[in-house]
């Protein structure tokens, strides 16, 4: 007879422990689904590892607070510490992890998504126990239970009023097959059919070239997620939540994955590609005018804010100039939703971050993308966060800052408005191709 590990061991004792408590409460359970048993994750790995954790198996029970600010957007270093603990405690193996909400006071989707993305994988396949507590405000209670970790659980099975959700979907990149859409194809076209339908619940309709482009974009995206990565791995999630008199809805949308960051990737190219070239030009620059200092402003953060302009990605590798027929996906998505999902004056602005590594970056309305000429008849579109628009130049240190957490891989964090007034001002330009529907008209 074969000797056992004793991680096999522990996971049969585990197993007819189950079945004990099932017995005991009358009721037959059937053998748990195969994931359930394997004892390792690659995603809890890789992510442990790119932080630097120490392992250390711990047995017991361990129950963590979630932060009062749990966004990337408004606290990074308190959303990605708080996730980094949680990584840590499953890396521990440890037979249950309890997620504190009560003293949750303000939270954004991506922080949740998350959040929930980890603990489904430490649940399936660690077999870790996760459990909690809801936040004690009723709206944040409504939010969690509506698109939060009881819901990804399939714990909290009731639908909330007020809501529309588009649950979080885990995609990775296949092999793709030439009569057959890849699943980030089909990712994209289901993500932008549901920010269709946010818009359609208030009798708004964007026309077919914006549907396609909506479409186009947010393919880009998670194309992007899952090139800078190295990873084939990455996440979807969105939810709408109405106002109580229905003339505004808070969209919140979330892409992410994990593994290489932008600055990581981009390190990839070769030193004499015109990108990495030009990299490393900026980055003299930006020395030589003693911008760079510990905490303030480093050249990853420069490297990350360049990975966001038009026309780049760690796959051009011209030895000339930018190709921009790549990296313009982030920029296509920056430029739209700060047009499409704006708000009429005294409300709420749209708002979108980027974490990638040990920078975020914030979008907001302060600071627009503009086209601008890069020489040789071209122009791109650039977002340099200053006032001369110039990526030569230091950028506002309330849009770009380096982060004392690291966030091993990349993340966009969206919220956008579907709001009737400024949505027909909107239509009155012609922009965007956005028009009542027969309903509203």
């Amino acid at each position: 007879m074969r000797r056992i590990s004793r991680e096999e061991r522990e996971r049969i004792l585990r197993h007819l422990r189950t079945l004990a408590r099932s017995r005991k409460r009358g009721r037959t359970t059937e053998y748990p689904p195969s994931k359930r048993q394997v004892n390792d994750s690659t995603i809890i790995d890789h992510y442990a590892r790119r932080i630097e954790l120490t392992r250390r198996r711990r047995k017991g029970s361990i129950s963590l607070a979630v932060p009062p600010t749990f966004s990337f957007i408004e606290d990074p270093e308190a959303a990605i510490g708080f996730i980094n603990s949680v990584v840590a405690g499953l890396w521990e193996r440890r037979a249950q992890i309890n997620i504190d909400h009560s003293a949750c006071t303000q939270l954004d989707l991506c922080a949740e998504a998350v959040l929930s993305a980890i603990a489904f994988e430490g649940r399936q396949s660690l077999g870790c126990r996760i459990g909690g507590w809801l936040p004690d405000l009723p709206e944040l209670r409504s939010i969690i239970l509506a698109s939060g970790l009881p819901k990804v659980l399939g714990v909290a099975r009731e639908e909330m009023k007020g809501f529309h959700c588009f649950p979080l979907r885990h995609g990775a990149r296949r092999r793709e097959r030439a009569r057959q859409s890849s699943e980030r194809e089909r990712a994209a076209t289901e993500l932008s059919v549901y920010i269709e339908s946010c818009f359609a619940l208030h009798d708004w309709r964007l026309d077919a070239d914006a549907l396609e482009y909506l479409s186009k974009i947010v393919g880009e995206v998670i194309g992007n997620a899952e090139d800078h990565s190295g990873e084939a791995d990455w996440w979807a999630a969105g939810y709408l939540h109405d106002s109580e008199d229905g003339s505004l809805a808070d969209c919140h949308l979330a892409i992410f994955s994990f593994g290489s960051t932008y600055h990581q990737s981009l390190m990839q190219l070769s030193p004499s590609s015109y990108l990495r070239r030009r990299l490393t030009e900026l980055s003299k620059q930006h020395s030589s005018k003693g911008f760079f200092a510990p905490d303030k402003w480093t050249e990853e953060n420069l490297w990350t804010l360049y990975a966001l302009q038009e026309g780049v990605s760690r796959f051009n590798r011209a030895d000339k100039q930018l190709d921009t027929d790549r990296g313009q996906g982030t920029a296509d998505m920056i430029e739209f939703f700060q047009r499409l999902g704006g708000s009429s004056p005294g409300r709420s602005s749209p708002k979108m971050c980027v974490v990638s590594g040990a920078t975020q970056i914030l979008f907001d309305v302060a600071y627009k993308m503009t086209r601008k000429d890069v020489g040789k008849g071209f122009t791109r579109r650039v977002l340099a966060f200053n006032a001369a628009n110039d990526l030569e130049e230091k950028p506002d240190s309330s849009n770009v800052r380096p982060l004392k957490k690291f966030f091993p891989g990349t993340l966009i964090s969206l919220r956008f408005f579907v709001d009737d007034m400024y949505l027909t001002q909107l239509h009155q330009t012609g922009e965007y191709s956005v028009t009542p529907t027969a309903h509203r008209a």
